[in-house]
């Protein structure tokens, strides 16, 4: 049993590294430190890239590590052009990949998924008033699904009567890195 486990771990392996990460979706993308532990990860969005508001990805950076994929979640919202990453070094991977983007602004990446998927239906049309709850650099899902409600909204493809946003964090820093674009697409509906 140990053999099918190994050999079912192996084909899980060439699937993941092979297909998907290598060929299917972008294999650059652009670095930009946001503050002194926030890295925006950026790439044009592939014609065959599609997912839904609050889903994430697997990404690997071949400098640090082509084995070494963690789950990252989507910032940006589906409609829009360039996905966007944002990572909060904490720890050994995220701190590898703050000092790679002091080093180099484009790198080689491997990425995978779109992955999950919210437990409310965020297309659904019957919800006029949304209240959304984030805290630190858990604004990434919920600023995409924002502005993927907001974008639904302008298109007339649902009715938005309210949307209260309330995200609470630490320091200042990030609100103004990362609060611009999101706030801006927020207040200007």
């Amino acid at each position: 049993s140990m053999l099918f486990i190994a050999g079912w771990w192996g084909v899980d392996v060439l699937t993941r590294y092979l297909v998907m990460a290598t060929c299917r979706y972008p294999r650059e993308a652009r670095l930009q430190i946001l503050t002194e532990d926030v890295v925006k990860v950026s790439f044009e969005k592939p014609t065959n890239f599609s997912y839904n508001p609050g889903q994430f990805v697997q990404i690997a950076f071949r400098d640090i590590g082509i084995l070494q994929f963690h789950p990252i979640s989507i910032s940006s919202a589906p409609h829009e052009a360039e996905v966007t990453l944002h990572i909060k070094a904490c720890g050994g991977w995220s701190n590898k990949v703050l000092d790679l983007a002091k080093a180099k602004k484009t790198v080689p990446v491997l990425i995978e998924g779109p992955y999950g998927s919210l437990s409310v239906d965020v297309e659904a049309k019957r919800y006029q008033m949304v209240f959304l709850v984030a805290g630190g650099i858990g604004v990434t899902p919920c600023g995409s699904v924002a502005k993927s409600i907001i974008h639904a909204a302008e298109q007339g493809q649902r009715k938005l009567k309210n949307m209260h946003f309330v995200w609470v964090v630490r320091d200042m820093d990030l609100v103004e890195s990362m609060g611009p674009p999101v706030m801006d697409e927020l207040t200007s509906s």
